[in-house]
């Protein structure tokens, strides 16, 4: 059995995920780094729901209780009270990751970032069963006398995220424990997520708290600051609404 058959056996399985097609997540984000770039007050409870079977999101808490954004992988919009769209932008996932260049950022940019964030959160390690990802099982890494398996993979260019090159590390119990980005687009820097607190979500066990440290030059991890920052509070897997209501 491969690194990521265990891995995904370890989370719920393959074929328990496919049951589903939407999830949708109670969420508070923040972190050093986001403060930097907007009120990141605004994001301490937020919900967002989204899709398993494709990059797409809604943000609920975000603006004021009579909007609510949109995105996709090339759009993002802001959607009134009365259902009109506000403001939108089309965007492709080169511009997710130049976010980072942006002294502030807008409502738009806030939408983007916590929308295809939480989605790629929420979706890994399953995503990395479809079409167009490179994986590889790379030296394992000794962390405090546990050996922890590592397994790199690259993303395909349709995918919007922050490090198109990532590291996953998984315990003896094969639950994912931690993810390197090699190279943060957001911030210039390596950067280490710490996962803990797993939690069983109808069968899918998912780290509820993601902290995250800066990877300096010679390898060692930064103790200055929390740069992000995530705690799930409750999170619901479903079908999809209307494939339910064809058949």
């Amino acid at each position: 059995m491969t690194l990521l058959d265990s891995a995904l056996k370890a989370c719920g399985g393959l074929e328990r995920w496919n049951r589903f097609e939407r999830f949708e997540v109670h969420v508070s984000i923040g972190g050093s780094y986001l403060a930097s770039k907007f009120d990141a007050t605004s994001l301490k409870e937020i919900v967002v729901s989204g899709y398993t079977r494709f990059q797409a999101a809604e943000v609920v808490g975000v603006l004021d209780r009579s909007r609510r954004g949109l995105c996709r992988m090339n759009w993002v919009g802001i959607e009134n009270h009365s259902g009109t769209i506000a403001a939108q932008q089309s965007v492709t996932p080169e511009d997710f990751a130049k976010l980072g260049s942006k002294t502030r950022w807008t409502e738009l940019d806030v939408v983007y970032y916590c929308g295809i964030s939480v989605w790629n959160f929420i979706n890994c390690p399953f995503f990395l069963t479809e079409s167009g990802f490179k994986t590889e099982e790379i030296a394992p890494l000794d962390t405090d006398g546990e050996v922890w398996r590592r397994l790199q993979f690259t993303f395909p260019n349709r995918i919007a995220t922050e490090a198109c090159e990532q590291i996953l590390y998984f315990d003896s119990g094969n639950r994912h424990r931690r993810t390197d980005y090699l190279r943060s687009d957001l911030t210039a820097n390596s950067v280490a997520h710490f996962l803990s607190a797993h939690q069983d979500f109808s069968g899918i066990v998912i780290p509820t708290l993601r902290r995250s440290r800066f990877i300096d030059r010679d390898g060692f991890i930064s103790q200055e600051g929390i740069p992000f920052d995530i705690e799930i509070f409750d999170l619901i897997f479903s079908p999809d609404p209307r494939r339910t209501a064809v058949i």
